[in-house]
């Protein structure tokens, strides 16, 4: 019996020429009831904006629609379930951004992987998900079984960004120009100093302040206000000296 030409995706070396067929991507009307299939993909993660050094999690659940369980466990002892034949730290799925892939976290349940993609430094999406149905890539399945591991249309029904909203900004703002009024300040007067960025900027817990240059020392303005706007300001009182 001539078996069939499964997808291959990348595996590690060691495991690049097992025998066992791959992970594949096909779901059609001849693929077997025990195939174990993705029935779910959605965010551990809430919604929101999330900045350099944040960590998504990515929850992704088989069946096998004749309902006999799925192990997606790296076992070797011969039994007749199917499960990853090769370590299951080795799968990843791959994001819409270039080069940015969520990697394997935990098993979460013997039927369920959580992949955690960190967010880097210059990475940035409106709305993020997967790049494509055929993004999970998984080890063989032991025993000559398959795993078909065809995602939901990106953007349709089922998908990441159709269930979730979740935003990366790992572009740190740009200072645009520093402003201030003019005039002489004596001790003990008050005077503003205005910092405009080109996007919207939070105010962390632990306010920021603005080192000022005067003639022959420096000098700290605290922060006044500008939380989540394009423009923070700080202000200064004038000491003796």
């Amino acid at each position: 019996m001539q078996m069939p030409a499964w997808h291959h995706h990348a595996l590690p070396e060691a495991y690049a020429d097992h025998p066992f067929p791959r992970c594949t991507s096909a779901l059609t009307s001849r693929t077997p009831g025990w195939f174990p299939r993705i029935t779910d993909i959605r965010f551990l993660t809430d919604n929101g904006t999330y900045a350099t050094g944040d960590d998504i999690d990515i929850r992704i659940t088989f069946i096998r629609p004749d309902g006999t369980p799925v192990d997606l466990s790296h076992d070797t002892s011969g039994t007749a379930s199917p499960t990853f034949y090769g370590p299951i730290d080795h799968t990843f799925l791959e994001l819409n951004m270039p080069n940015r892939n969520a990697d394997f976290f935990n098993k979460s349940a013997p039927d369920t992987l959580v992949y955690r993609y960190t967010v880097q430094s210059g990475d940035s999406s409106d709305d993020l998900g997967y790049g494509h149905t055929q993004g999970l890539h998984a080890p063989v399945l032991r025993s000559g079984n398959v795993a078909v591991c065809q995602l939901p249309t990106p953007g349709g029904p089922g998908s990441l960004r159709y269930q979730s909203n979740i935003v990366v900004d790992g572009i740190m703002p740009r200072v645009d120009n520093v402003t201030s009024s003019n005039g002489t300040y004596a001790v003990g007067r008050q005077f503003n100093v205005t910092v405009n960025f080109d996007e919207t900027v939070l105010v962390p817990d632990a306010s920021p302040s603005l080192l000022l240059a005067l003639d022959g020392t420096n000098a700290t303005a605290p922060y006044l206000a500008g939380n989540n706007t394009s423009s923070l300001v700080f202000n200064y009182t004038v000491r003796p000296g």
